[in-house]
């Protein structure tokens, strides 16, 4: 029970300068004491006097002393409650109200630089870079809100001094990228405390991975760890933009099907250009943002090696107004078929390898009759109908060297695969001792993988054409049959180095085998592991970019390993690879829609929830209590400190 809630209870009249009133009466508890010690005088002592005249003579001067001997004795008494009393009042927590703001001691900035930011020529950018600079500190965290956020450091250290913060702001520049606030604020909680200010600085324009809930829950973590968060929306919201938001290969008929939006409110007559020539389109004009027509489908033919595409007219972002696709050199793939059957090229597989070029690729076969078996300097290798007498060591080692290298190599099934000596190679291992398969089986295939989109109904197999098998532990099941025994490897792959092995489990010496289409597009999938695909080439801005010790980029070339921060292309050792804000799309079967994202809406800002963070300047306004318990200690012990000077100097010690 409180003594005098009044006074000293919550609300009372001592809440307002103490935390915990209560603990005065622990300061009177110390002081009594000390005022008891100093009532306590000790009894007088009689000393005889030699002389009567020599203390009658000096009676005025002890008179005096005795008057200064009393204030002197009443200042170290004054010293010593002084003293007592600031120590004991230190329980009791004092503290007055300050802004929070002046509580801070170090600073966690997360500074936008995704491509929303170049709007107005840069202008936004400028204006989130000079907002951070007056944020900077003596202690700095400085994260860059990017595809891939980052922590600017200096000499591996995120902390960073006001000189060294400052410098690094002042060379950095935006990207070309998306951004990716929730990963940023993450990263931003690993530093943040109760003495943090986190100041989000960012013209606000997200990104479809940033979502503003994500942003707000985000915001929430830092705030329940004590920092002080601000949101600061920066830079024009009034722009107009038409922008590519996204792109799709087609290697069949060597286009590229542009999506052009308009995020502004008045329609926009629109042009492009590949490699420098006019498009000729079908309609040019992109209704307001919001209506039917807003976003419009663009069919673009591309040749082989760099293509550069630009929209028109330019607008107050002109990021999204260009486009860089590479496409590879025409290249052709030269097949091997290892074999010895003399029918070898009267065989279904030829005609379906031949078959899977397209407008960027030509397939040619050649063949090699084992024992004799030419230099393995080919692309793709198709092993079938082998005499296993014939099959030498060297070939198969040969085969698993050029696998490691990149290259492909395809074995196809035949009744003898036991017999040989694979190592390594395949994918499969032969079931010895088990009675060859009769019969139709169902193939039954896992289409969950790209490679087997689109044929999920294969048919079915004869089980003369099946060999007894098992996956390797390392293998990628394609196609299998279920058997007495358990599901059966029909079609499986693994990888060997940069290449890969291919078991095509149905022997091709017989009439029956899965549907012509089917086996066309299942044999040109298999010819792609030798091909150069387009998406290896043509990838998000913001993708680390190795396999080079020197990268070129489009503002020069720098060591290896590079981010792809702008549009535009790379040089990576003999490749060409082509960097877009929103990244190149594969063609599916079901044209799927591409999904704009808003990061070029630059007119769009979006809305953070007020309970999650704060407009710039009420933050900083909140009043906090400063506890003011450390500095009268200091002030206690200080006293305390002179009463024992004072009591040397007067030769008490």
């Amino acid at each position: 029970m409180v003594l005098l809630p009044s006074v000293f209870g919550p609300g009372g009249l001592l809440s307002g300068v103490f935390l915990d009133p209560v603990k005065i009466l622990w300061t009177l508890a110390f002081l009594i004491p000390l005022v008891l010690l100093y009532l306590i005088r000790p009894r007088p002592v009689n000393v005889s006097i030699p002389s009567l005249m020599f203390i009658l003579k000096d009676m005025g001067k002890s008179r005096l002393l005795h008057f200064f001997r009393s204030l002197l004795r009443d200042i170290l008494l004054l010293l010593q409650l002084l003293a007592v009393l600031l120590l004991a009042l230190t329980l009791a927590k004092p503290f007055i109200d300050v802004e929070r703001e002046s509580l801070v001691q170090q600073s966690i900035l997360i500074v936008d630089v995704s491509a929303s930011t170049r709007a107005f020529g840069d202008d936004t950018f400028e204006t989130i870079r000079d907002a951070a600079l007056e944020r900077v500190t003596g202690d700095t965290v400085i994260i860059l809100n990017q595809a891939t956020p980052v922590i600017l450091s200096g000499n591996g250290e995120p902390r960073l001094s006001a000189g060294d913060a400052k410098d690094l702001l002042e060379d950095l520049e935006p990207t070309d990228t998306s951004g990716d606030f929730p990963a940023a604020l993450d990263m931003a909680a690993q530093y943040a405390g109760p003495e943090s200010k986190v100041s989000i600085l960012s013209d606000l324009v997200l990104s479809a991975r940033e979502d503003p809930e994500l942003v707000e829950a985000r915001i929430k973590v830092l705030r329940s760890k004590g920092a002080l968060v601000d949101v600061v929306p920066l830079g024009r919201t009034d722009g107009e933009n038409t922008g590519i938001v996204g792109a799709r290969v087609n290697a069949a008929n060597a286009s590229v099907d542009l999506k052009v939006q308009n995020f502004g409110k008045r329609p926009v007559e629109f042009s492009l250009e590949v490699n420098g020539d006019d498009l000729a389109l079908a309609q040019r004009i992109l209704a307001p943002a919001g209506q039917p027509g807003s976003l419009l489908t663009v069919t673009v033919p591309v040749g082989n090696g760099k293509n550069e595409i630009r929209l028109s007219p330019g607008d107050d972002l002109a990021t999204d107004n260009r486009y860089y696709v590479s496409i590879p050199e025409q290249q052709t793939i030269r097949t091997l078929l290892v074999t010895n059957d003399e029918r070898a090229p009267q065989s279904r597989v030829v005609p379906a390898l031949q078959a899977a070029g397209d407008q960027f690729t030509r397939v040619t076969v050649e063949y090699a009759t084992p024992p004799k078996v030419p230099d393995l300097d080919h692309d793709l290798y198709v092993l079938k109908d082998l005499n296993p007498q014939f099959v030498l060591p060297g070939i198969v080692s040969g085969l698993e060297e050029e696998v490691e290298r990149g290259k492909a190599v395809v074995v196809i099934a035949q009744a003898s695969l036991p017999a040989i000596s694979w190592s390594t190679l395949l994918p499969v291992e032969p079931k010895q001792g088990l009675p060859t398969l009769s019969g139709r089986f169902d193939l039954i295939v896992n289409d969950s993988f790209p490679f087997m989109r689109g044929l999920s109904d294969l048919g079915q197999a004869d089980g003369g054409q099946l060999v007894r098998v098992r996956a390797r532990d390392d293998a990628v099941v394609y196609v299998s049959v279920g058997t007495n025994d358990g599901p059966e490897p029909v079609l499986a792959a693994h990888r060997i180095g940069r290449g890969a092995v291919i078991y095509y489990g149905i022997a091709d010496r017989q009439a029956y085998d899965i549907d012509p289409q089917s086996y066309a597009v299942l044999w040109g999938r298999i010819v792609d592991h030798a091909l150069v695909d387009p998406m290896s080439i043509n990838l998000p801005a913001g993708t680390v970019l190795t396999g080079s010790s020197r990268i070129k980029t489009p503002d020069g070339t720098e060591d290896a390993p590079v981010v792809a921060r702008t549009s535009g292309f790379y040089g990576v050792g003999s490749r060409t690879i082509a960097a877009n804000l929103n990244g190149l799309e594969r063609a599916t079967a079901t044209g799927d829609a591409i999904v704009a994202g808003v990061e070029s809406a630059i007119a769009e800002r979006a809305v953070i929830d007020a309970d999650a963070g704060s407009s710039l300047g009420d933050a900083d306004s909140q009043q906090v209590p400063l506890d003011l318990s450390a500095f009268l200690m200091m002030v206690g012990l200080a006293l305390l400190g002179l009463e024992l000077i004072y009591v040397k100097m007067r030769g008490d010690l």
